[in-house]
């Protein structure tokens, strides 16, 4: 009887050990499941989102994808493509919705109260919080993966202050970068365009915005004149120099001011004005087509040193007030574009000096016809991972600095 007692109690002890490990078990998967369904309904949150921005956002981060996953094929057969042009026109469809937002929200600001010194430092401490963890972040991977794979030298100390192409071509590190140099700077000098206009004359005017927007203008034009009968690199001495791309993001800004004080006229005529604004950036589509090469000639000047910035961007300014009202049909694609929306800062920075670099060394080993699938799925598996653990997190934080 003792031998038989003696025998079932290690059997009950063990089955005791077990339900307790699978109760355990159990209780760790319902707490990683409670958990992603957070993260997940961060990232799919449609509650407060503008449905038309965050489709023009996915639109211009797909462009961008699209134009670089081609660096995948060889060399030779994918530079004239139309493909590979998609990229200038994601650039600029992100320049003139970073004016648009962000000139929207210190416009909105400067009506309540004047911008004094510590509010524009506010407003600098909330954008600086959201966009520069993310940069530094994927500064230092990018050179991690340079130095592993063309053992690189580190960056310039310019990109730690956005003067890698200030008013000079930028060097090789991290290419993407250019376009956040043109942003940082934007978000430095607007507040105190605007603080100094309401200072000076009270309030704001129309006529104000447009004499920013041709003052911006005039450094490029200004370069093309002195320049306008010598070659030169379009790309790394025209497009990507801050001091003449900064009135790419004010047309958004422009677009904002409008918006917001002729809502009524632009509800009225938003249609005809996003076929005005579809037919312009068309014609910088042929524009394109026609001439995009690296070197400008002096025959292309107007064309392309002129016209083609002007143009793209007012373009796009003219289509937002159609795309504020858009409602999509279907929940799937609300979703899609919401998600691609928020991870477009994380996807932008990681995509190029990240994820391109790692795909192109699997290339070898996983075949040319799968390189571009995984280059869009590790870009795209980076940039959530990046939004959910680190980017997100760390945005909250601006609820704390609040004016």
């Amino acid at each position: 009887m003792l031998a038989a007692a003696g025998c079932r109690f290690p059997r009950q002890s063990v089955i005791s050990i077990h339900c307790e490990v699978i109760l355990q078990i159990t209780k760790r998967a319902s707490a990683v499941q409670e958990y992603m369904s957070g993260r997940w309904r961060i990232i799919s949150q449609l509650h407060g989102r503008n449905q038309g921005l965050d489709l023009l956002r996915s639109i211009a981060i797909g462009l961008v994808l699209a134009a670089h996953s081609l660096a995948l094929l060889p060399s030779g057969t994918w530079e004239h493509l139309p493909l590979a042009k998609a990229g200038f026109f994601g650039v600029e469809l992100f320049f003139v919705l970073s004016g648009f937002l962000i000139g929207g929200i210190l416009i909105r600001e400067a009506e309540k109260s004047p911008l004094t010194p510590s509010r524009i430092i506010g407003f600098w401490r909330r954008r600086w919080i959201r966009t520069l963890p993310n940069y530094f972040l994927f500064l230092f991977l990018a050179f991690c993966v340079e130095l592993f794979l063309h053992h690189a030298s580190p960056p310039s100390w310019k990109y730690l202050f956005f003067l890698q192409n200030l008013a000079w071509k930028p060097p090789p590190h991290m290419p993407e970068s250019w376009s956040l140099a043109v942003e940082e700077w934007f978000y430095l000098l607007c507040p105190i365009f605007l603080g100094a206009l309401i200072s000076i004359s009270g309030r704001i005017r129309t006529w104000h915005f447009a004499a920013i927007l041709l003052f911006l203008s005039l450094p490029r034009f200004l370069f093309l004149f002195a320049n306008w009968n010598t070659a030169f690199d379009w790309d790394g001495e025209l497009k990507k120099i801050v001091l003449f791309r900064l009135d790419a993001i004010f047309y958004g800004v422009l677009a904002s001011w409008l918006y917001l004080k002729k809502q009524s006229f632009w509800t009225k005529y938003s249609i005809p004005a996003f076929a005005a604004g579809c037919v312009l950036v068309l014609f910088c589509t042929l524009i394109v087509r026609i001439d995009y090469s690296a070197t400008l000639p002096a025959s292309s000047k107007l064309l392309r040193g002129v016209l083609l910035f002007s143009l793209v961007s007012a373009g796009y300014a003219l289509m937002i007030p159609l795309v504020l009202s858009y409602r999509s049909p279907w929940k799937p694609l609300s979703f899609a574009t919401t998600i691609f929306s928020k991870i477009s800062y994380s996807l932008y920075l990681s995509h190029l000096s990240l994820a391109l670099p790692i795909t192109i060394k699997l290339a070898g080993k996983i075949g040319l016809a799968y390189s571009i699938p995984v280059f869009l799925l590790l870009s795209t598996g980076i940039s959530i991972a990046t939004f959910l653990f680190f980017e997100h997190p760390i945005t909250s934080l601006r609820d704390r600095w609040k004016n």
